[in-house]
């Protein structure tokens, strides 16, 4: 007697995960297979394997420069592209991640990013709610 992977209220889902898995690697083309990326246990069990899928992320597509160079005959061609590669990479990540770091100034104005405890966040949620329907209770006709 076989044991299935279901409950009444849940299936696990089962299918073409590896290769799939290799397919949205290699094509950096978004969804796997349980439709998280790679947030998704079964797509990335451990930090290890998360480490290894940012590796791949970026030295397979440096190491595609060093190949292009090999096909037509002149390495020299694929340095140039890889430098090409860093030079976009570089400034545009540095800008990205210090943007990053700065915050949205209108998140900031709505108090979402103000510590609060689950109580008080489910009260301010609750309370924004019942306002919102007040809200739109009036526009609608009698």
């Amino acid at each position: 007697m076989t044991e299935t992977a279901t409950t009444q209220s849940q299936t696990l889902p089962m299918g073409p995960v590896a290769s799939q898995e290799a397919i949205k690697e290699l094509g950096t083309n978004g969804g796997g297979f349980y439709n998280a990326n790679s947030a998704h246990p079964y797509e990335n069990p451990t930090p290890f394997s998360n480490l290894l899928e940012m590796l791949a992320i970026i030295v397979i597509p440096f190491a595609l420069t060093y190949t292009f160079g090999r096909m037509v005959g002149d390495t020299r061609q694929g340095w140039v592209l890889l430098a090409a590669m860093l030079v976009l990479l570089v400034p545009l990540a540095t800008t990205a991640y210090f943007n990053e770091q700065r915050g949205n100034p209108l998140i900031s104005q709505q108090e979402v990013d103000q510590a609060a405890t689950p109580n008080q966040a489910g009260a301010t949620w609750r309370a924004r709610k019942r306002a919102s329907a007040s809200r739109h209770r009036a526009c609608l006709p009698p």
